[in-house]
C-alpha cells in the first residue's frame, strides 16, 4: 500500500484479512505507521527514512505481486509502477486531483497491469461494501482504531482543522452532535 490515510489502513486490514503476505505499507508520518501495523501490516516504510520502492522490492523478493495507491498525487504512481514485480498489478485507488504523470516504460518492460478501483466492485460475486461490513462486524477489521480525535459540535472548526493537517496525528476525526 502507498499511503496509510483511512483508505490506505483500510486496505491494509482487508489484505491482512484475505491472508497477502507480506503487507507492505509507505506511510507520510509516524502516527500512520504505528496505526498500519495495528491494522495488519508486515512492515512500515516511512517516508524521508526509506526509499519506498527500494524497501518494497527487498521486502517481496523483487517486487510485490499488487500495488496499491491509495495517495494517487506527487510520485506515488511512478513509486507503486517501479515497485511492482514483474507481470504485477498497480491498482490506483485514491482519487487523482491532478493529472499522474508516470513513465510508462515499467508497464511496457515488466508488462505491468494497471487498472482503478472504484468503491463499488464485487469479489467472489459479492460487493465489496458486503465484505466490508462483515469484516467489521464480525471483528476482523477494527474501524475504531481509525477514529483519532473526537470534538463536539461547537469545536467543528477545529476539528476540520485537525483533520487537514495530517501531521496531527490525525485519521479520522469524528464530530459529535450531542454530549
Amino acid at each position: 500500500m502507498i499511503g496509510a490515510g483511512t483508505i490506505g489502513l483500510l486496505c491494509a486490514a482487508v489484505a491482512a484479512q484475505r491472508g497477502a503476505s507480506p503487507i507492505v505499507v509507505v506511510a507520510k508520518h509516524p502516527h500512520q505507521a504505528e496505526l498500519a501495523e495495528r491494522m495488519g501490516a508486515d512492515l512500515m516504510i516511512q517516508l524521508g527514512k526509506a526509499d519506498p520502492v527500494k524497501a518494497m522490492r527487498e521486502a517481496c523478493d523483487g517486487g510485490p505481486d499488487a500495488v496499491i495507491d491509495c495517495v494517487a498525487a506527487g510520485t506515488s504512481f511512478s513509486s507503486a509502477l517501479a515497485a511492482a514485480r514483474r507481470q504485477g498489478r498497480v491498482v490506483v485507488v485514491g482519487e487523482a486531483t491532478r493529472p499522474l504523470l508516470a513513465a510508462l516504460g515499467p508497464v511496457i518492460h515488466r508488462e505491468l497491469e494497471v487498472t482503478g478501483s472504484f468503491c463499488y466492485g464485487t469479489t467472489d460475486g459479492k460487493p465489496d461494501f458486503a465484505w466490508a461490513i462483515e469484516l467489521i462486524q464480525d471483528g476482523k477489521v477494527d474501524v475504531e482504531r481509525l477514529v483519532t480525535h473526537t470534538l463536539p459540535l461547537h469545536r467543528m472548526e477545529e476539528a476540520f482543522g485537525i483533520a487537514a493537517d495530517k501531521s496531527s496525528g490525525a485519521i479520522k476525526v469524528i464530530v459529535r452532535f450531542a454530549e
